[in-house]
């Protein structure tokens, strides 16, 4: 049997982390449980499709669905200079996307044999809904269906640790590695230092720095004040914020979550 999850308080926290195993943390019920308290807009709905035999959870497709304008689409897909030059206007209409909220990727969790049925529930649920698209978002698994539409967003990279920042500056050559060592020499002449912390205590400064980069780049999606207050309430044993201060101001941070495996930077 597969159904429909709309909210993951209608799904055990230790029954879907069992098939999330020791992936990213945004794979974890920590982490859709964060999205789900978070007010933002265009807000997502949940639509996690899970297939289940008896008491058992075998294969979970995460999924949502929002309003989106013509506008918003276009410049998510990457395209945003013919975005830009879109106005705002019309009928918003509805989309259900097969990805992880708020992060570079699709995942399906448990046993593959049931991704088809998974992926199909979720094609009859987008239908019934009248739902204008239904989108695969950054997927790196092969889909057998064609008339489905994936779209490219953010770029995702992954790399292996270096045993020292040395280590890390010799891997790059050419111009690259010539202004990485520039811009590192610069920083510490002029005194900046960094230093990792929990989240606790710095909320407003890294909303501050968040929101900063976010209008420069006229970002389609603005999260609210309290969202870093609202991850470490979620994911307190995860989240990480590395901070660069010069001459007592913060003027910079990298927001990471981290489990046993995988650091994931964000």
């Amino acid at each position: 049997m597969i159904e429909i999850i709309h909210s993951m308080k209608d799904i055990e926290k230790e029954e879907w982390n069992a098939l999330a195993g020791p992936d990213k943390v945004e794979t974890l019920h920590e982490w859709f449980t964060f999205v789900d308290t978070v007010q933002y807009e265009p807000k997502p709905h949940s639509c996690h499709a899970v297939y289940r035999e008896g008491e058992n959870i075998l294969g979970i497709l995460p999924a949502h669905y929002h309003t989106i304008f013509l506008k918003d689409f276009v410049m998510e897909s990457g395209f945003y200079l013919f975005g830009s030059l879109l106005p705002k206007v019309g009928t918003p209409f509805k989309m259900t996307k097969v990805c992880i909220p708020l992060t570079c990727d699709s995942r399906y969790l448990g046993d593959r044999k049931y991704f088809d049925d998974c992926l199909q529930e979720l094609r009859n649920f987008s239908r019934e809904k009248k739902h204008f698209l239904f989108v695969f978002k950054d997927f790196n698994e092969k889909i057998d269906f064609s008339d489905l539409i994936c779209i490219e967003t953010f770029p995702e990279a992954y790399t292996e640790p270096y045993p020292s920042w040395d280590a890390f500056l010799k891997s790059h050559k050419g111009k690259k590695a010539k202004h990485m060592r520039y811009e590192y020499r610069k920083s510490m002449e002029s005194g900046t230092k960094t230093s990792m912390h929990g989240l606790e205590g710095y909320y407003d400064v890294l909303y501050d720095l968040y929101l900063n980069v976010a209008l420069r780049n006229r970002s389609n999606i603005m999260l609210p004040r309290d969202v870093f207050k609202k991850m470490d309430e979620h994911l307190h044993e995860y989240a990480k914020c590395i901070l660069a201060e010069n001459k007592g101001e913060i003027i910079g941070h990298l927001l990471l979550l981290e489990n046993d495996h995988i650091i994931s930077c964000k």
